[in-house]
């Protein structure tokens, strides 16, 4: 089984992408935040997995925004779920949710891992695609791909990942 932990903010959604469309303004929904995808990001991200094998483990907040599987109809991913949390509150001065500390997305990766491979599945290859580095457990790292925010996934980044996953 051949899973990437996918983020969108700084990985589908670069910086550059967002001030591209900045002028939607509107409320958030499936078709606002697919808008807001980076259309080369998201290809990469269509090849990768068609390449690989691979299928999609969401390990975003935006699990928290819209339903899983609106998300990947509309991406047109193979998504197969989302990380484990539950606890995630919305900050409402700025309208976003945010992790109750003690959560890391390392840690949700883990309990992911843990739970598929303990049902007698085949062993996990992953790897995991974020613009911050700074939840991703030490044991991961060398499965970590960072992207940077202000440009979101790059064809370099992409030809890491499928090292990874090959």
């Amino acid at each position: 089984m051949k899973i990437l932990f996918l983020n969108v903010d700084g990985v589908l959604w670069s910086l550059r992408s967002i001030e591209a469309r900045e002028a939607l303004n509107v409320e958030t929904t499936i078709d606002t935040l697919v808008a807001r995808v980076d259309s080369l990001a998201i290809s990469l991200i269509r090849l990768l997995c068609r390449d690989t094998g691979a299928q999609i483990v969401l390990s975003s907040i935006w699990r928290h925004r819209v339903p899983l599987l609106e998300v990947a109809y509309a991406l047109g991913l193979p998504m197969v779920g989302a990380t484990p949390s539950g606890k995630a509150i919305m900050k409402e001065d700025v309208g976003i949710y945010v992790r109750i500390v003690g959560d890391t997305r390392g840690k949700e990766i883990e309990a992911w891992i843990a739970n598929h491979e303990s049902y007698g599945t085949p062993r996990v290859k992953y790897a995991i695609v974020d613009s911050e580095h700074e939840e991703i457990l030490l044991t991961q790292r060398s499965r970590f791909v960072k992207t940077d925010a202000d440009n979101g996934l790059l064809l370099e980044d992409y030809r890491r990942l499928r090292r990874l996953l090959a």
